[in-house]
This record gives C-alpha cells, sequence and structure tokens, in this order.
C-alpha cells in the first residue's frame, strides 16, 4: 500500500535561475558567491602552506580573489555559449592574440565530432574546477599566480554514458572593471569525451552526507546540510519530527541513487531509492541547491511504499514519475544498476513460479 506523500521545504529562493518558484538574487548574489568560492580556493593553498596568518586578506588574497571571480565569470559565460551553440560568443571570451588563431568557424570545427555525437544537446554547462596553473610551494607563488585552469562539463538532462568535457587555460587581459574585478580571457583550450560517474557528483555527495548524518544519530549536523531557507522554514525540532514520521526509513537505510539531474549551473535534483531495516521501501526526491560554493538540501520528498511480508517489494518505482502516482517500471534504472535491477526481476519471477504451483 502507499501511503503519503511528504513534502517538506519550500523551494530554493537563493539560487540563481532556479527551476520552480523562488528569485534568484542577480548579479551581486552570482559575484558574492563565486568571490567566496575565490577566497576559500586561495585560503586553502595558503592553509597548504602554513602562511595563512601572515597574509593580509585585503592584499594577497583579494588580487587572487578577483581573478578568479573574474576567470569563473568568463568560463561560465563560454560554457553557455558553447551549450548554446552561439560559437560567436563563446569565441568572443578569447583573448586577442588566441582569438586570431581560433576563429569562430574553427572553433565550431573543434566541436564538430563531439556535436555529431549528440554531446551538447540538452546539456547544462558546470564550470567547477577552477584552480591555479602552477604549482603553489611558497607564499610568493600564491602572490605571483597569473594564470588559471578551468574544466567545463556539459552534463546531460537526460541519462547518458558520457559527456563532453572543455578545459580551458585564462590569463588576465585588460583592465579590472568598476568592480575590482579583473578581466580574464582563454588562451588555450582542449576537449574530451569523459564518462558520466553521478556517484561523483556534488549534488549526489550532498545527500549522501546527509543520508550519513541521519545514519550516525548526529542530528545536528544533518541539519546543518540543509539550506539556509529550509532552516529558516523549519526549525531543528520540526525537521526532525519529519524525521521521525518516516519511521526508519531515513534513519536505518540504505540508500541507492538512481537519476541525478541538474535543471541550471546551481540547481539539481537527486532520486534515491532507500531500503529500511524493517522493509519499508520509497524513492525519494532531494533537491538539491548551490550555496555560496556548498551544495545544500532545499526539499525532500519521499514516496513511501509499505511492504507486506511476501508481498510486492516495491521496487516497481518511476523516478520520473516523482509527483505522479508509483508506475511500474518499464527499463532498467536510470543510473545504470543493472545487477540490482537484474535481483529484483528474478525475485519477482521466482515468486510468480511459486504462486502458479
Amino acid at each position: 500500500m502507499q501511503g503519503p506523500k511528504v513534502s517538506f521545504g519550500p523551494p530554493s529562493d537563493f539560487i540563481d535561475e532556479p527551476s520552480g518558484s523562488g528569485g534568484g538574487k542577480g548579479k551581486w548574489l552570482k559575484i558574492a558567491g563565486i568571490g567566496c568560492g575565490a577566497i576559500l580556493l586561495i585560503t586553502a593553498i595558503l592553509f597548504g602552506l602554513g602562511a595563512f596568518k601572515a597574509v593580509s586578506c585585503c592584499g594577497d588574497l583579494k588580487t587572487a580573489g578577483m581573478q578568479t571571480v573574474g576567470a569563473q565569470q568568463t568560463v561560465v559565460a563560454f560554457g553557455s555559449a558553447v551549450a548554446a551553440k552561439d560559437w560567436n560568443a563563446a569565441h568572443g571570451e578569447f583573448s586577442e592574440g588566441y582569438g586570431g588563431e581560433m576563429s569562430a568557424e574553427k572553433l565550431e570545427q573543434e566541436f564538430a565530432p563531439y556535436t555529431k555525437e549528440g554531446l551538447l544537446e540538452n546539456t547544462v554547462a558546470l564550470s567547477d574546477n577552477l584552480r591555479p596553473d602552477k604549482d603553489i610551494n611558497e607564499l610568493d607563488d600564491a602572490r605571483k599566480i597569473e594564470t588559471w585552469r578551468a574544466t567545463v562539463r556539459f552534463f546531460p538532462k537526460e541519462p547518458r554514458e558520457h559527456l563532453l568535457a572543455a578545459t580551458v587555460k585564462l590569463v588576465k587581459e585588460g583592465e579590472p572593471d568598476a568592480d575590482g574585478i579583473e578581466s580574464m580571457k582563454i588562451t588555450d583550450l582542449s576537449l574530451e569525451k569523459l564518462p558520466i560517474d553521478i556517484n561523483g557528483e556534488a549534488p549526489v555527495m550532498a545527500v549522501r552526507q546527509l543520508h550519513g548524518f541521519l545514519q550516525a544519530g548526529n542530528t545536528r549536523n544533518a541539519y546543518n546540510t540543509l539550506s539556509p531557507t529550509m532552516q529558516k522554514a523549519q526549525n531543528m525540532e520540526a525537521f526532525m519530527t519529519f524525521v521521525d514520521e518516516q519511521g526508519d526509513l531515513l534513519v536505518s537505510s540504505t540508500m541507492d541513487i538512481r537519476q541525478l539531474t541538474y535543471q541550471n549551473t546551481t540547481g539539481a535534483n537527486v532520486v534515491a531509492k532507500l531500503t529500511s531495516a524493517s522493509g519499508k521501501k520509497a524513492i525519494v526526491t532531494y533537491e538539491v541547491g548551490q550555496f555560496m560554493g556548498s551544495w545544500r538540501i532545499v526539499s525532500i520528498t519521499p514516496l513511501i511504499e509499505t511492504v507486506d511480508d511476501g508481498g510486492d517489494d516495491g521496487s516497481k518505482e518511476d523516478p520520473g514519475a516523482l509527483e505522479e502516482e508509483v508506475e511500474e517500471d518499464s527499463g532498467e534504472p536510470a543510473d545504470g544498476g543493472e545487477e540490482a535491477f537484474k535481483e529484483e526481476e528474478a525475485e519477482r519471477a521466482e515468486e510468480a513460479e511459486t504462486g502458479s504451483k
């Protein structure tokens, strides 16, 4: 018997360009978010050198931080243009010298083999791997970062086995803008086809982190994985009441990630199947959003299946119909969990044979 659907948490209002309702904060939140990520990146580098206490935030960190803001803005613009196959706009993010070598027409030709494979069809451009283009061994190295590397991954909105990744090199060119953000331009480009592993994606890792904290009984850390908006709407007591209402589904269960869908660069949905110690099974949707560079839980919506002894094991969920009635699954799980799928099919076949006798 299907239990009630429980929706917990309002739509995020901190994600730029969110799916559904809720408004983005616009240019300044984008800059603030990217800027914080930049400062965290440089701070991590300097902590590794054991030199953080000797660094001026308004000096060493600010200069490098403004470079990373500019670099990230350039990478985001380039990725969005490529995803839209707007080759002229993508070419506009090249430096003067590299743009002379790599025309818009030649750029399109570089992507042509991957375009024919459909690797740019219906994708979200993710730029989440910005790093200095040099080894940082001493404090002076951190002060003198001049070039950066970044990877843009064109993640498909429907299940696929591979994605296209573009790695670019960036260098400062021109004067900073009125906000002090450095103008960074692309000076090199390389492309490669990569296998997709959704378990390594940040939104999935955020969901697994929440699950791990709940399994360990660490309610405070579990609550801290929720988005600020969700925490504002529901205090920890209300959150734990919700968790308690699910019985052992969230606190004593195994998790099988079935699907990941990026709505945009800062919002995603993660679909997982939970199987509790008592035999309760559910397909659960986690809406996840990025806040100041960190992925947090925006909402949790479980569809609970109560399982009777010897009855259906509740494995016929369709992740694509989470807001509707649970229907029979007509194919393999979206994440390619073939072994689990085959085992479930074998169990059902054995039960049917036993019943017929």
